[in-house]
C-alpha cells in the first residue's frame, strides 16, 4: 500500500508539502503490534497519548513539480483523487499512479533527505515526524486512521 499525505512544517519553515509512505507488510504489521502495545500501556496510565518508534521514514516532496505539471500547471490527480486528497489529507496511490506522480518530478521536488524520522503511534492513527536535514524546522504528515491499513 501506498499512502500520499499532506504535510504540516513548523513556522517559518518552507520544504516539503507532501509525504509518499510504503506501507510494507513488515511495517503493518509493526504499526498493528506497536498499536497493541499503545493501548496495553494506556490501560495502565491514560495519560499516555502516543508512542514513539524509530522506523518506516516516509519520502518527502513539494507538490509542485509532483501534483502539478511543472510545465503546464495542471492537476495530474483525477477528480475523484483531487477530492479525496483535499477531503481525507491523504489518498491511497496505486504503484502506476505514484510512478506517473513522482518519476518525472523535477529534482528540486524532492525527496527530501530528512533525519530523526519518528514514526508515531496513537489512540486513532499514526503519522511521522522528520526533521529535514541542515535545518532545525520539524516536518509532520497527517495522521492515517488504523482503518486505513485495513481497508
Amino acid at each position: 500500500m501506498i499512502i500520499l499525505t499532506k504535510v504540516s512544517v513548523g513556522e517559518g519553515e518552507e520544504g516539503f508539502e507532501l509525504a509518499v509512505i510504503n506501507i510494507t507488510d513488515e511495517l503493518r504489521k509493526t504499526i498493528v503490534e506497536a498499536r497493541e502495545l499503545f493501548q496495553m500501556v494506556r490501560s495502565k496510565n491514560p495519560e499516555l497519548s502516543s508512542l514513539v518508534l524509530w522506523n518506516g521514514a516516509p519520502y518527502f516532496y513539494k507538490e509542485e513539480g509532483t501534483l502539478f505539471c511543472e510545465e503546464s500547471g495542471e492537476d495530474k490527480l483525477t477528480d475523484v483523487e483531487r477530492y479525496i486528497f483535499e477531503t481525507e489529507e491523504y489518498l491511497i496511490l496505486t504503484e502506476k499512479t505514484r510512478n506517473q506522480l513522482f518519476d518525472d518530478a523535477p529534482e528540486e521536488a524532492g525527496p527530501a533527505r530528512t533525519c530523526i524520522d519518528q514514526l508515531i503511534i496513537g489512540e486513532t492513527g499514526f503519522y511521522w515526524r522528520s526533521t529535514p536535514k541542515h535545518s532545525d524546522g520539524v516536518a509532520e504528515t497527517r495522521t492515517i486512521l488504523y482503518r486505513t491499513l485495513f481497508g
